[in-house]
C-alpha cells in the first residue's frame, strides 16, 4: 500500500456479528463526502441514514480538504456506522462502535447528559462475565426468567447503539415496575447493569440508571452488546429443550396366557381337536376354513371363544 494512502475499517453498529469491511483512502484527497458515499455502498446502509463516527466525532459530509487529516484517521483504525442496512442488500459491515457530535467540531459519540446532582454507584472489580454467571447460577431453575433478563438488558443496549444520538435510550428508571419484573428485581441484575457500564444517578428524587456518553464507553458498550446477544442464544437453546415434548414410549403388551386345549401350540395350531400335523382338516369346506382363519388372526376372540366354552364343559 502507497504511504499515501490508509486503510480503515468499517463496523456496523447494529450487527456487531458481521465482519468489518476493509476501506482504502488517499490520505490527501478523499474528502468526507467521499468517504460517506463509498461506506453507504459498502454497508447497504443509505446515504441519508448513515452517520459515521470515529472516535467521539460525528464525520458529516463535507466536500473539500481531506478527511483522513481532518479526523485524523490513521492505518486499520474502526469507523463505525449507525444505521440500519437495507433488507434487500447484504451486509458486510459490523462489530464495534464509538460516538458521535451533532455539529461540525462536536465531538461527543452519545451526546452528553445535563450535569446531576447525584452521587455516581460503581462495582470494583465486579466483570461482565462474573454478573453472567451470579444471573446464571441464581436463575438455573428458572431459564425462561434467565432469558427475559437478558432480553431485556439486550434491548436496553441495542436501543442505545441504534440512537446514539437520543439521550432518552440511555437511561432507565430503577424503579420502573417493568424492568424491576424483567431484570432489575432479579438476584444478580443490579450487578449486571453496573457491569454492562451503567452508573446509577440521582436526578431530582429519582434513582436513574445512565449510559455515559464517551468514545470509551461506547466501545465497551458494542462489545458488551455482542456478549449478551451470545449469552441469550445459549439460554434460549435451554429453553427450547425444556419445553420440548419428551419421547414416546412403545406401550408394552403383555404376553397371551396359555389357552385350554391347546397345550401350547407348537408349530401353529396343531393339537386342535384332530387336526392333523398343525393345519386344518382335508375335509373342511371352505367357508369353515375361512372362519378358522379369522378367528387364529384374532387372539383376543380366540380366548373369549373357549373362556364360554368351558363354561359349558
Amino acid at each position: 500500500m502507497s504511504t499515501e494512502e490508509v486503510k480503515i475499517l468499517l463496523a456496523i453498529t447494529s450487527s456487531p456479528s458481521t465482519p468489518r469491511q476493509t476501506l482504502t483512502l488517499s490520505k490527501s484527497s478523499t474528502t468526507a463526502k467521499e468517504l460517506r458515499e463509498q461506506a453507504s455502498t459498502l454497508t447497504n446502509i443509505p446515504l441519508d441514514k448513515l452517520k459515521l463516527i470515529f472516535k467521539g466525532r460525528i464525520i458529516i459530509e463535507k466536500n473539500t480538504g481531506s478527511v483522513a487529516t481532518d479526523f485524523g484517521l490513521e492505518e486499520d483504525c474502526v469507523v463505525h456506522c449507525v444505521g440500519k442496512p437495507v433488507a434487500s442488500a447484504p451486509v458486510v459491515a459490523a462489530a464495534a462502535a464509538v460516538a458521535p457530535p451533532a455539529a461540525s467540531g462536536a465531538t461527543v459519540s452519545i451526546p452528553t447528559t445535563t450535569p446531576s446532582t447525584a452521587t455516581t454507584t460503581t462495582t470494583e472489580g465486579n466483570t461482565l462475565s462474573q454478573a453472567l454467571a451470579t444471573l446464571a447460577s441464581t436463575q438455573s431453575s428458572t431459564p425462561s426468567t434467565h432469558l427475559t433478563a437478558l432480553q431485556t438488558l439486550s434491548k436496553l443496549l441495542s436501543n442505545i447503539t441504534s440512537n446514539p444520538m437520543e439521550e432518552k435510550y440511555r437511561k432507565v428508571k430503577k424503579s420502573n415496575a417493568a424492568f424491576q419484573r424483567r431484570l432489575g428485581g432479579l438476584e444478580g441484575g443490579h450487578a449486571l447493569m453496573l457491569s454492562i457500564g451503567f452508573v446509577v444517578k440521582m436526578e431530582g428524587d429519582e434513582e436513574m440508571y445512565v449510559m455515559e456518553a464517551s468514545p470509551e464507553a461506547w466501545n465497551t458498550l458494542v462489545k458488551n452488546t455482542a456478549v449478551i446477544k451470545g449469552e441469550m442464544e445459549v439460554v434460549q437453546r435451554r429453553v427450547n429443550a425444556a419445553a420440548a415434548p419428551p419421547p414416546a414410549v412403545a406401550p408394552v403388551v403383555p404376553p397371551m396366557p396359555p389357552m385350554p386345549g391347546f397345550g401350547g401350540m407348537p408349530g401353529g395350531m396343531g393339537g386342535m381337536g384332530g387336526m392333523p400335523g398343525g393345519g386344518l382338516p382335508p375335509n373342511m369346506t371352505p367357508g369353515m376354513q375361512d372362519a378358522v382363519a379369522s378367528m387364529m388372526s384374532n387372539p383376543e376372540a380366540l380366548r373369549g371363544m373357549l373362556q364360554v366354552s368351558t363354561v359349558f364343559v
